[in-house]
């Protein structure tokens, strides 16, 4: 018996312990040495949530109480930021979302791909997400931007989770947030996703995350259940399914007509290391082939075929999307509501993406989009300067993609320049570094000048740091002396509009050697959990000699006793911020400085989310008619709301429907799904779906319409041979059976007959929904002296044809009647009479 061997890769830990952050170069060391363990086991490669990312997360552990000085505080490493609202954004931990150039900013918009990281002593990636055994430990881990910061919830297979014995949050003031699972149980198996949520819009992102019990005894691959030929209708939704076993757990590829198939909106895969889906959504034509799961490991590999054949729909004309009527520009102030509106065709309808400059926009409190019957609806509220640009409509389907662009001009009003926050006055002692910081705004953005005792302060002169953007800036001098800055320090602030100053005094003071001492915290500040709404306490106690300067930070923002939302108190040596965790949550950070050093404690804030809203179910999507052939499958959705999620439940001619080999329920994308395979007759009828929850229920209704399978037409009457008089009307009548119902052409002699022909009429039995062809001749418009007629009909549908026909013979009208031998003659009114009563 072969046992594979488990590698585990041990992180060191100091004595302190703890999880923290580490250079992000370390990661690619880590990773390198992760990979060369684990490809002992299996394959490294990763999917999440079937979003494939070569990606490596920068997000590492680090064991220490305080954060490394690799990664600076909120005074430390660059120029300080003035936060530009944005929506969250979600990016490989380490990277920056917002470029900052020449004091003006543009805001990257988009998430950037899938970045939830697993780690832990015993986790491993695999082909379908992450893998551990039971007992050990994992962190999630991960990078959001976004101002103002977001809020993080995370989820186990959409249920929320919360802290408790084995689940702790961590989170930063510069975006870093982890969970840990510690010890990880079998039950803890799932997809975990973390969203982000603030007022100008929503990111997640999630990975797949499997715990093993023990290890298994190693084996090749082998198929438990095979792929399965498939044939459905152009529309239909199609899937592929098998279940593989062995040791390690087999890669697995996806292969179509021997080429490897690529995961995207119509193709989607799922693969948990026991059980491999393929999802065809909308199946075309164009996906008839061979589809082929390919398995593998060290021990061996084996492959499974299935043939898809998907028959084209006559009625379905897809077309790719086409603006009809594309967006204008428009010019508002800053501050106003704008809205863009287009109109686009499609088959498929088409997918629509607007843009801003290039960026993709994400619904929110701010943006939001309507899309409906072709109509596309752009509007943001309150604009800024910020959404000045390019703004683009683009629509996507299968057969290609179409934009039109609008230009957005934001009208920003003309303003002198003001010190929203001014310069503060600062005692240092010499040889030390003194920084200043001013928040200036002003349109056109105003340029900044900086004096120290009469004397303008330059950027890389005498190691003097000048940096700034966006109105904000930050003034390092270092090495400070009396006789060379002890003085008043000037900012002007200058454009077109006008000028403003600022003014402090730079004290510096010579250094002490004697009694003097670095902060100290007698007592940190602890993590508090409070309930949005409430407040929440952090109160220490700091000593030092001189006595040390107190600050507080909220994730990196200084706090001060004009902030909203925060009350600061000291007294003595005691310090207390006071919060209302209705407007922040996150991490608070206490600083204590004076000339011999500086120190600092931090706490989590955590707020607890308030419960959603209960809400009756009610459909957003209701149930449509539907028409479909025996032995096809009928695919019928629904969309449904509600708080607690509402449980649907599907009927057939009022009996419930469960789950079976020919009735299957799933949910996709947010939508609930009803498909029946193989319907018959007798199960026409209606289809009733009814959503229940604690708080109510809604239903909706449709009809099903079961039709018999198409076939040629069958004449089951025919047109009989007739003999009538020149003058009178022949009438021939036909019908067949028929599935689509036939359509009918009548010839004469060969010659086909035309409506509005002259002597022959073509009419339908108007008593039946698939009534016969009545066809009628004038025989005196036909009369020649070969009174012979061939008439045929032939019927005809999309399957084939029938013909038939008849002989039509015309006598010549008979104009008297001899009586004797005499030569006596009846009038011919007389000869008429007698006809008519012989007739009769």
């Amino acid at each position: 018996m072969v046992l594979k061997t488990l590698y585990i890769i041990e992180l060191t830990e100091t004595e302190e312990g703890g999880l923290e952050l580490v250079d992000p170069s370390w990661s690619a060391e880590r990773d390198a040495i992760s990979m060369t363990a684990t490809s002992e086991m299996t394959a490294s490669s990763v999917d999440f949530d079937m979003n494939v990312s070569d990606q490596q997360s920068e997000f590492s552990e680090w064991s220490g109480s305080r954060k490394s000085s690799l990664f600076p505080g909120p005074e430390e490493g660059g120029p300080p930021r003035k936060k530009v609202k944005s929506p969250p954004v979600i990016s490989p931990t380490g990277s920056s979302t917002s470029i900052y150039s020449g004091g003006s900013s543009s805001i990257d918009w988009t998430t950037t791909g899938t970045t939830l990281e697993m780690q832990g002593t015993r986790v491993t990636r695999t082909q379908y997400g992450f893998r551990t055994l039971q007992e050990s430990s994992a962190k999630m881990c991960l990078k959001v931007t976004g101002y103002p910061l977001p809020d993080i919830t995370w989820y186990k297979d959409d249920v929320q989770l919360h802290e408790d014995e084995r689940h702790t949050f961590y989170s930063d003031e510069d975006g870093f947030f982890a969970m840990t699972i510690d010890p990880v149980q079998v039950t803890d198996t799932g997809r975990y996703t973390c969203m982000a949520t603030n007022e100008y819009g929503q990111a997640s992102t999630s990975a797949f995350f499997r715990v093993l019990k023990v290890e298994k005894e190693a084996a090749p691959p082998a198929f438990v259940t095979k792929l399965k030929d498939k044939e459905c209708k152009e529309g239909d939704v199609i899937d592929f399914e098998c279940e593989v076993e062995g040791w390690p757990e087999p890669e697995l590829v996806w292969l179509v007509d021997d080429q490897p198939l690529r995961p995207s909106h119509d193709f989607r895969l799922q693969y948990d290391g026991q059980t491999a889906k393929l999802e065809i959504r909308d199946a075309q034509p164009d996906d008839t082939g061979v589809y082929t799961v390919k398995i593998q490991n060290e021990f061996g590999s084996i492959e499974s075929k299935a043939e898809l054949f998907v028959q084209a729909d006559p009625d379905k004309n897809h077309v790719a999307p086409e603006f009809q009527a594309t967006i204008e520009d428009v010019e508002c102030d800053e501050g106003e509501e704008v809205r863009f509106k287009s109109v686009i065709t499609g088959d498929p309808n088409p997918e629509i993406t607007w843009f801003i400059n290039g960026k993709p926009l994400s619904e929110s409190e701010k943006v939001k989009f309507i899309s409906e019957d072709g109509i596309c609806i752009l509007t943001i509220k309150d604009v800024t300067r910020h959404f000045d640009g390019m703004v683009t409509c683009q629509g996507s389907n299968r057969l290609g993609s179409a934009s039109c662009d609008g230009r957005l001009k934001v009208r920003v009003p003309p303003a002198p320049p003001t010190f929203n926050r001014p310069l503060e006055d600062k005692t240092v002692q010499e040889k030390s570094t003194v920084v200043f910081e001013v928040d200036v705004s002003g349109w056109p953005e105003p340029t900044l000048t900086f004096t120290l005792c009469g004397k303008e302060l330059k950027h890389g002169e005498e190691g003097v740091e000048i940096v700034g953007h966006d109105g904000f800036y930050r003034i390092s001098i270092p090495n400070t002396s009396i006789d060379k800055h002890d003085g008043e320090i000037v900012a002007k602030a200058q454009n077109e509009h006008g000028t403003a100053e600022s003014r402090a005094r730079l004290t510096v003071e010579q250094e002490e050697e004697e009694s003097r001492s670095a902060p100290t915290f007698l007592k940190d500040i602890e993590d508090q959990t409070v309930k949005t709404g409430e407040f929440a306490v952090f109160e220490t106690t700091v000593r030092g000699n001189p006595n040390p300067e107190v600050t507080w930070f909220i994730n990196g923002h200084k706090m001060d006793q004009g902030s909203p939302g925060v009350k600061i108190e000291a007294h003595n040596h005691d310090h207390k911020l006071t919060i209302d965790s209705a407007q922040y949550a996150g991490t608070v950070l206490c600083r204590a400085e004076n000339a011999v050093g500086r120190f600092e404690t931090k706490a989590r804030l955590i707020v607890l989310a308030p419960e959603k809203q209960k809400k009756a179910p009610k459909f957003v999507e209701i149930l449509v008619d539907k028409t479909e052939t025996v032995d096809n499958t009928v695919v019928f959705e629904v969309r449904v709301e509600g708080e607690p999620k509402p449980t649907v439940t599907w009927y057939l001619k009022g009996e419930e429907l469960k789950k079976s080999d020919r009735v299957e329920i799933r949910e996709f994308d947010g939508s609930i799904k009803l498909q029946i395979k193989n319907i018959k007759i007798e199960e026409a009828g209606e289809i009733k779906a009814i959503a229940t929850n604690s708080e109510g229920s809604d239903e909706t209704r449709a009809t099903l319409t079961v039709q018999k399978k198409p076939f040629a037409p069958e004449f089951d009457l025919r047109p009989k041979s007739l003999t009538v008089e020149k003058g009178s009307e022949a009438v021939f009548t036909a019908h067949a059976f028929g599935i689509p119902l036939p359509t009918y052409e009548w010839s004469i002699n060969g010659r086909k007959v035309r409506e509005g022909q002259e002597g022959a009429r073509v009419t339908r039995d108007e008593s039946t929904v698939d009534g016969a062809s009545i066809l009628t001749i004038d025989t005196a418009t036909y009369y020649s002296e070969v009174n012979h007629l061939t008439i045929s009909v032939v019927a005809e549908n999309t399957l084939g044809a029938e013909e038939t026909g008849a002989q039509l013979t015309i006598e010549p009208k008979k104009e008297s009647v001899i009586v004797d031998e005499k030569d006596s003659k009846k009038s011919t009114s007389e000869v008429q009479k007698s006809s008519e009563t012989t007739q009769q």
